[in-house]
């Protein structure tokens, strides 16, 4: 057997000498270097966790990553490699930092039913919590192995289950709950979100699949907060069935819905009877499915998904057993069992930690201690602190007004999902809007604790906004309040803005959706202060649509032009004119006037250059063209229909390369779509070819079978603007990278393609006319085939082909008989078309972004400020063709030795 298995043929005593030729003494695996040199009052870790803990309302989230566990798991494993025919790998005890504790009477200070005390921990709630889930890890191996153990060795060693579970659970029982208690506050406190999912953690599968029961359901296309449900169940190896049968159940919720299902899917459960009934498609859409997940929740599953794989790979070792060995399973149960023991012995006797007890009857003292201790381990966070600071100031009022304003600290921490970054973000843009004289977030961005200290006589960027416990609760209700407002704002996916008035909502918020996909955010103070007056009756709804009208067109400009500086300076004016005037023209027409002082490259002719020449990213060009989509249609009445499916969602809508990215196929005519896209001739190219340069480079690099920089230089004209289109993601999934023919053939059948603005273009070159029907007919049957479909239920074919096989067959047969028809259109998109696409798309959006069709009626502007009429006379058609050219000189003269 391996000599690194020591650990699972012995039991390592710690309580006393061995006495069994099955075991070993402590003093030969361990040496005791730490008990024996350093003199405070150290003690293992056994001593504390036949304890309950409770974390304190001023303690931080749970925040160990990687870095942390690596060198925890680095201590267990020195020990786990003991050899005991090599005494160098004795290993050392750990000395596990400092712990303070506050001694607390649980019938006083906790709503569970405990007898005696609890443990407020002040310092070393983070380790306490990793190695409860560690340890949790090792008793479900425990609990796993032991019935595969043969009876004298059940004997013997079953109790080492109940002993660590005496540890872990509240009187060693697990339905009693973990005895490290995250949640102990007063009725109506809902502090951290993680308490819930840490006693799912420890509780296990059936406490798991409740919690994921509960959690709300999120648009798909949310980053921040959000696991896939998949992920989650994957991590605790929860089975679909068993997920199921707990979300068919109605006892499980309060009325009908499911807060994990939008409305839309609830058919499916209140048509089955039972899990049976659940098809494929809907387990599949279960495990995509996002759900809120703060990022302590997050750090919590990659705590318990690192350690259960760490104690995996170190059982796994045990199985190696020689086949012909009497009882193989028996042996390996017991291995496994030995090392569990072993390591959770070792983890509570031989990590020490120096304990430092203090008197609770100085909270504040309390609160003071975990900031010094903290400001010299894992660096807190500033929420951590403005908590803390929080919490110090109301600890004097009476338990329900403590209570109410703790709990609406926290209401605004979860409104980001207790995410750190997401509420500084938060707190950086309340004080721009709110603060005269701060215009900016940079320039509060490491001043916010002043907001938050009493006052000191000093002169600081931001008044202190809690001098008495009075400032302090009306701090926090505002807070609150505008907690609320930013969330929608910063999360239109899932919130965006509420207003009175559904077409002012409906218009205002499909704005605020492109300006968050355009990547950029500095707006955000701005209209935060806006929308909250509308909110509180100070303005007008109507006056929220020229305000975002005008941002967005700004946004728009300064994505391809213009420098940091001048977008800076553009908006923090803007907050000095909103201080000055609130919501209404003067903002708007401030915001114009400031960039065109700032930054005339981004108006007229130069902006228009700008466009052209970009190369769109796909965020970008997907704003744009949404725009134009979605302002196109405004007075349609098929708009709601079209636009919620091409200009809402993000999980819907995608932007379409026309001419791929990669459109080199591994096939004979490896260089077709290259060949139809730059109209190369099969013999010389005609002396007057405006773009002989670029197609003679790509002609000679075809012949020298230079793959990769033919694939450059496409590169160089498919990021164009009017090589774009928008697409439902199905319809992009299928035709990425195919030919001209199969893309128009995919674009024909993509509901509300031929209405949108953005393809007016494709629709009246190349859809129109006889031969469109049959590319639709190809697109619709490419579509069924491609579907997996059930043919009993699609209508295909003439009458006489009735059975799924006859209407498979026909179909393959009709595709074959189109394919030419389809093939035809191959060579129609080339260089000339996406110039004349960029130009239509171009036209379309100087209509959109030009001031004076943004602002509101009664702004007017000085011509020596800006002009209104800034791209009358822009030559939209001419800047395209400069710019094609421009690209064809630069590649001429770049592949020179290829000409």
């Amino acid at each position: 057997m391996s000599s690194t298995l020591d650990l699972s043929e012995y039991i390592v005593r710690f309580d006393k000498e061995s006495t069994k030729s099955g075991e070993l003494p402590v003093r030969n695996v361990i040496d005791d270097r730490t008990e024996a040199n350093i003199t405070i009052d150290q003690r293992p870790l056994q001593n504390f966790f036949d304890r309950v803990f409770r974390i304190p309302d001023y303690q931080r989230d749970y925040q160990w990553t990687n870095k942390e566990w690596e060198e925890l798991w680095g201590r267990i494993q020195s020990y786990i490699d003991y050899n005991q025919s090599d005494p160098s790998t004795q290993t050392t005890d750990v000395f596990f930092g400092s712990m303070f504790l506050s001694e607390r009477d649980a019938s006083v200070v906790s709503r569970y039913e405990i007898d005696g005390d609890v443990y407020d921990i002040i310092d070393g709630q983070q380790r306490i919590t990793t190695v409860s889930i560690l340890l949790k890890i090792l008793s479900d191996v425990l609990v796993d192995e032991l019935s595969g153990c043969s009876g004298e060795f059940i004997s013997q060693y079953s109790q080492h289950v109940g002993l660590l579970n005496n540890h872990i659970f509240i009187g060693g029982e697990t339905e009693s709950g973990p005895s490290l208690i995250r949640q102990d506050s007063g009725v109506g406190m809902d502090r951290i979100s993680d308490d819930t999912f840490y006693e799912a953690i420890m509780k296990g599968k059936d406490a798991q699949i409740d919690h994921l029961l509960t959690r709300e359901q999120k648009h798909n296309n949310t980053r921040k907060g959000v696991i896939p449900m998949g992920k989650y169940m994957s991590v605790f190896d929860i089975d679909m069935d068993d997920y199921l049968e707990e979300l068919l159940d109605d006892d499980n919720f309060e009325g009908v819905n499911r807060p994990n299902l939008i409305s839309s899917k609830m058919s499916v459960i209140r048509n089955a009877d039972s899990v049976d009934d659940i098809d494929d498609d809907f387990r599949d859409y279960i495990r995509k499915n996002k759900i809120s997940f703060t990022v302590s929740e997050e750090h919590l599953l990659e705590a318990y998904e690192f350690f259960e794989k760490k104690v995996e790979e170190t059982m796994s070792a045990c199985e190696d057993v020689d086949d012909s060995i009497e009882d193989k399973e028996t042996v390996i149960s017991e291995r496994k069992y030995r090392l569990a023991t072993n390591i959770k012995n070792y983890v509570l006797n031989s990590f020490r930690v120096g304990y430092f007890k203090v008197n609770d009857r100085q909270p504040q003292l309390l609160m003071r201690i975990f900031e010094v201790l903290n400001e010299h381990g894992v660096e807190l966070k500033i929420t951590d602190l403005i908590r803390t600071r929080l919490v110090m100031h109301f600890r004097e009022e009476s338990d329900s007004e403590y209570e109410k304003y703790k709990s609406k600290w926290e209401s605004v921490v979860s409104e980001f999902n207790q995410d750190p970054e997401r509420v500084v973000s938060f707190l950086e843009t309340y004080f721009v809007a709110t603060e005269n004289g701060v215009t900016s977030r940079g320039q509060v961005s490491n001043h916010l604790l002043e907001a938050f200290t009493e006052p000191s006589g000093d002169e600081e960027i931001l008044d202190s906004r809690v001098g008495t416990v009075s400032d302090a609760k009306e701090l926090v209700d505002d807070l609150e309040k505008y907690a609320e407002y930013y969330h929608h704002i910063e999360d239109p996916l899932n919130y965006g803005f509420e207003l009175d008035s559904d077409a002012v909502e409906r218009r205002s918020n499909k704005v605020l959706l492109r300006m968050k996909d355009a990547g950029t955010d500095i707006w955000e103070p701005l209209v935060l202060a806006a929308y909250s007056d509308v909110k509180e009756g100070k303005g007008d709804e109507e006056w929220l649509i020229p305000l975002l009208n005008t941002i967005e067109s700004l946004v728009i400009r300064f994505s391809v032009a213009g420098s940091v500086n001048s977008k800076d300076n553009t908006y923090e004016k803007a907050i000095e004119a909103y201080d000055a005037h609130g919501i209404g023209g003067e903002v708007e027409k401030q915001l114009v006037e400031t960039a065109f002082k700032s930054e005339e490259g981004i108006f007229g002719n130069d902006v228009i250059i700008e466009l052209m020449r970009n190369d769109w990213s796909n965020k970008k060009a997907r704003a744009v063209l949404r725009k134009i989509a979605s302002q196109k249609l405004n007075d349609q009445d098929d708009e709601q229909m079209v636009y919620s499916r091409l200009g809402i969602s993000n999980e819907q809508i995608q932007v379409e390369h026309i001419f791929p990215n990669s459109p080199l196929n591994g096939d004979d005519n490896r260089y077709g779509w290259v060949r139809s896209f730059f109209s190369i001739p099969d013999g010389d190219i005609p002396d007057d070819d405006d773009l002989k340069g670029v197609k003679t480079v790509v002609k000679t690099l075809i012949e020298e079978d230079d793959g990769e920089e033919v694939a450059n230089i496409c590169n160089e004209f498919s990021e164009l603007i009017g090589n774009r289109v928008l697409l439902l993601g199905e319809t992009n999934a299928t035709i990425a990278d195919s030919r001209y023919g199969r893309k128009l053939a995919g674009y024909s059948v993509t509901d509300g393609f031929e209405k949108l603005a953005t393809s007016q273009h494709i629709v009246e070159n190349d859809l129109q006319g006889g031969d469109a029907r049959e590319l639709q007919e190809y697109g619709r049957l490419m579509k069924y085939k491609q579907g997996n479909p059930n043919w009993d239920e699609i209508d295909v074919g003439p009458d006489d082909v009735d059975d799924a096989e006859d209407k498979e067959a026909w179909t393959n047969e009709r595709l074959e008989e189109l394919e030419s028809t389809v093939a035809d259109f191959d060579d129609e998109w080339t260089i000339d078309r996406v110039a004349s696409n960029s130009e239509v798309i171009l036209e379309l959006l100087t209509d959109l972004i030009g001031f004076e069709e943004c602002t509101s009626d009664s702004v007017s502007f000085d011509d020596s400020v800006y002009d209104a009429s800034e791209f009358e006379d822009v030559d939209i058609g001419n800047i395209v063709n400069d710019e094609i050219q421009g690209r064809n000189e630069l590649l001429k003269y770049t592949y020179s030795r290829h000409l």
